[in-house]
């Protein structure tokens, strides 16, 4: 199943079939709808705006997170199951992912639950390639994505909803307005509720997400921001089938319930200062469903406090910054906790040549033990008018996080003595833009010291945390769009993933390569009022080890899946403030699986509109 580098990119150069869907840059208070129309130059593969979003065939934000080169998400073929993504081959779920300046990180696992995202509301998904602006905290080159949510705020006010529906008992409806108190001030909020059967029909869940915005300016220089996300969801967890030789599991039929409320106060001075704080709290219960009484739960608050001064001095920009975690803990089976870490980071940004900017800094890192420094270093480069390259290279630490030190219960284990986690990614991003044709390739390699996974061996009933040696990773990246006649367009993109250790010590379920496929047509009618398109896909991954239950990430066993292609049709229309979208899903009717005894749904029907009011 493993190949060597070269071997692998020779792979990806040769299969055509790379899928990418046709994405757009735009501003996120920019309500205006964009021309995406073949051709148009303001493409481009890591950036998506809300338009382009809400042409996609989506359950979840990690429908939109898949159009990206470098996104590998970890399905498991149901919408409301906890669901994880890695970004140029960091390890699952550990990506940054910022909402409006919210952390989205879980306080007590340190990984990032898409779901926690209310699709309709982000208005601009961006992929940081460089040191980027961090005026709501660090965000990590390669390793970050951030989103801003749209601002429907008018006068007196304006109103949106939409909604989504089909098999499996799928529901989806967001409600979102905007007001305009003053020139000065401005509201938005938005909520939005899910609900389905799961991809069986026996793993029902509830979701119900509400955001709010707020921003007020005093005067030219100064700005007030505050943010707020609330997620509450209540799941039965998909249990993979284990291989026969494995041990069995303490718990059977898992479920979880939470709540967590995000609030997020920004401020921008005059002088180039911009301050941020953020207060998490999370509620968790894990229980099995027939026994309410085994509960497992988990209480944790934290705070963020980050600030960045940036002073703009001829070609020289100076850079200053901090970012500081206070997290505690108070869980009747793991105990109570308190713990401090934190990150600060300094360099300079050049710009004295003409398409060439520099980033050179350092970053220091606070673990449990010890304080770490680290190189950043990141260089973004106009090659002509139509390409575009950008790389970096940075090194990190981590602390065990609080599941991996204290988790006391029949789903883990965890270990006191548990070591610092480094890290270096290093990676190179090539963009062409074009008329016609627009081109993407992207090469990370990723370095991991003492990682901690969640091992499951035969003498076991419990898996448990555990410290390895190192993980050596590769992960190369294509995508195209062709536009080959006026009204059609081909998309492609693709990915390998390689894993160059001596051992594998990972066995979660990464195919060997993904493609994305899709054909459009697209026209615009009767002088501008209907915007119509047509979509044809094949999303199609390689050979894969199943994933083991739990989330556990190491385990004596393999449980080989094979390869796997799945068709699908989807077409939209705009009319005026109205957009609606069908979409027929495994037409072919295919029995595929993508998590070990849950196959893919069968073919089935969704629809949906999201429309527009202006009061």
């Amino acid at each position: 199943m493993k190949t060597s580098a070269f071997t692998g990119v020779c792979r990806l150069l040769l299969v055509s079939a790379f899928a990418f869907c046709p994405i757009q840059t735009r501003s996120a208070e920019d309500d205006a709808s964009p021309d995406l129309s073949a051709g148009s130059k303001s493409f481009h593969f890591w950036q998506c705006d809300s338009t382009a979003a809400r042409r996609l065939p989506y359950r979840s934000f990690a429908d939109v997170l898949d159009i990206f080169p470098g996104i590998w998400i970890a399905d498991r073929g149901s919408v409301g199951q906890p669901l994880f993504a890695s970004l140029f081959g960091s390890p699952l779920g550990r990506m940054m992912l910022r909402y409006n300046g919210l952390d989205l990180s879980d306080p007590v696992t340190g990984r990032t639950d898409l779901n926690l995202v209310p699709t309709e509301s982000v208005a601009e998904t961006r992929v940081i390639l460089d040191t980027g602006n961090r005026n709501t905290g660090y965000m990590a080159p390669g390793l970050s994505i951030d989103l801003r949510s749209r601002s429907l705020a008018a006068v007196p006010v304006r109103t949106r909803v939409a909604y989504r529906t089909g098999g499996m008992g799928y529901d989806d409806i967001d409600l979102r307005l905007g007001v305009l108190i003053a020139p000065q001030t401005q509201i938005d909020a938005g909520i939005l509720m899910k609900n389905g059967d799961g991809t069986d029909l026996l793993h029902p869940y509830e979701a119900q997400k509400i955001d709010l915005r707020v921003e007020h300016r005093f005067g030219q220089k100064y700005a007030f921001r505050y943010a707020l996300l609330r997620n509450t969801s209540d799941v039965d967890l998909l249990l993979p089938a284990a291989p026969p030789e494995a041990p069995k599991l303490e718990i059977m039929q898992p479920h979880r319930k939470e709540v967590r409320t995000d609030h997020g106060f920004s401020l921008n001075l005059p002088v180039n200062l911009h301050q941020h704080l953020q207060i998490t709290d999370l509620y968790r219960e894990y229980y099995p469903l027939q026994d309410r009484g085994a509960m497992e739960v988990v209480d944790a608050r934290r705070t963020i406090w980050s600030g960045q001064w940036q002073r703009q001095a001829g070609s020289w920009a100076p850079v200053l910054g901090g970012e500081l975690h206070w997290i505690r803990l108070q869980s009747s089976s793991w105990g109570d906790r308190d713990e401090r870490f934190g990150r600060f980071w300094s360099g300079l940004d050049w710009s004295g040549v003409p398409d060439l900017k520099i980033y050179a800094g350092a970053l220091s890192c606070r673990t449990a033990t010890a304080w770490q420094l680290f190189p950043e270093l990141t260089a973004e480069l106009n090659i002509g008018r139509p390409w575009r390259l950008q790389s970096w290279i940075r090194g990190e630490a981590f602390a065990p996080t609080l599941e991996q030190h204290l988790r006391r219960s029949s789903f883990a284990l965890g270990r006191s003595d548990l070591p610092d986690e480094s890290q270096t990614h290093a990676g190179l991003a090539i963009q062409r833009t074009g008329k016609r044709i627009e081109l993407a390739f992207s090469t990370a390699w990723i370095r991991r010291t003492n990682p901690v996974l969640l091992t499951w061996e035969a003498e076991q009933s419990v898996p448990r945390f555990n410290t390895f040696p190192g993980q050596e990773q590769l992960c190369i990246d294509l995508g195209a769009r062709w536009n080959f006649i006026h009204d059609f367009t081909l998309s492609a993109r693709g990915q390998l993933f390689e894993s160059i250790d001596d051992v594998q010590t990972g066995s979660y379920g990464r195919p060997d390569y993904l493609m994305r496929l899709i054909l459009e047509f697209h026209q615009i009618w009767f002088s501008g009022d209907l915007d119509f398109r047509c979509m044809a896909g094949l999303d199609a991954w390689g050979e894969q080890q199943g994933m083991l239950p739990l989330d556990i990430q190491v385990g004596g066993w393999v449980h080989p899946m094979p390869g796997a292609a799945l068709p699908w049709l989807q077409i939209t229309a705009e009319i005026g403030d109205a957009s609606l979208f069908a979409l027929l899903a495994n037409p072919l009717n295919l029995d595929v699986q993508s998590l070990v005894g849950f196959p893919q749904p069968g073919r089935f029907f969704r629809w949906g509109f999201a429309w527009d009011f202006y009061d």
